[in-house]
């Protein structure tokens, strides 16, 4: 009787211990299970607050962007430079002489009519021995000449007044804006393509011109003047000019090497 009992308790024993070992081993799977959740749920949790981080950086660059967008449209639209003047004076003059040699072109075919009546006259006169119509045309034919000469005038004076505007103008930019000019990028907005730089109306910057950027002794593109104030400026990358695996950053220099160097210069 006793035999039958120990052996059962043998096995109960042993059932408790197989029965532990299990347990055991879910619980060490549950605490696995519980750590590697945590770790999730932290890792998460870093992502989320790395996201809203940027999120609100992305945000504020945008805002800047926008008020610095703002502010230049507001002052290109405030602008009204010498140069802009200039560009309106020439091109009314160019109007002015359009409408001369479209008038010249008139006349010059009456006269051409004239001359052929003129012709035909002296031809009848002198079968005729009439001069009285060839006399009128006569008369006719010298008044328009006259109008003719004082049109080519007028257009001589028009061509004058635009070479004179023009000379003027490349004069007022090269004394204004010398070349070898230098100064600092001091902001960039990838976004709008547009950089702030350390040179304004003080220096003698003015729109529309265009600067070389420059890196250490490495020209690597060239921005537009769009936007000029007292002591800064703001300007237009031109993306065509960046050379291939390079962008513009703050501290590069811009320098200015006068008019017609600039796309020579920057593709060297």
């Amino acid at each position: 009787m006793q035999k039958p009992l120990i052996i059962l308790s043998l096995v109960l024993s042993l059932a408790s211990v197989g029965v532990g070992y299990v347990n055991r081993n879910k619980l060490i799977e549950a605490k696995d299970a519980v750590t590697k959740l945590e770790d999730s749920n932290s890792a998460s949790e870093r992502k989320s607050k790395t996201f809203a981080t940027e999120l609100a950086k992305a945000k504020k660059d945008l805002d800047l962007a926008n008020s610095e967008l703002k502010t230049a449209n507001d002052q290109l639209a405030n602008q009204g430079s010498d140069s802009n003047k200039i560009s309106a004076q020439i091109s009314d003059l160019q109007t002015q002489k359009a409408k001369v040699l479209s008038e010249n072109d008139d006349l010059k075919k009456q006269i051409a009519q004239n001359e052929e009546a003129l012709t035909q006259a002296q031809k009848v006169a002198s079968s005729t021995n009439s001069t009285a119509s060839l006399d009128a045309l006569t008369t006719s034919n010298k008044e328009l000449q006259v109008i003719n000469d004082s049109q080519k005038e007028k257009i001589k004076d028009l061509e004058s007044q635009v070479s004179d505007f023009r000379r003027r103008e490349a004069q007022r930019r090269n004394k204004i804006l010398k070349q070898g000019l230098e100064g600092k990028i001091l902001a960039v907005n990838p976004s709008w393509n547009f950089v702030v730089l350390s040179l304004g109306d003080r220096n003698g910057v003015v729109s529309n011109s265009e600067m070389l950027i420059k890196r250490d002794s490495l020209l690597i593109g060239r921005v537009k003047i769009t936007s000029v104030e007292p002591s800064t400026s703001i300007a237009d990358i031109i993306a065509s000019s960046v050379k291939k695996g390079f962008s513009v950053q703050p501290g590069d220099s811009v320098i200015y090497m006068g008019p017609g160097s600039d796309s020579d210069n920057s593709d060297h």
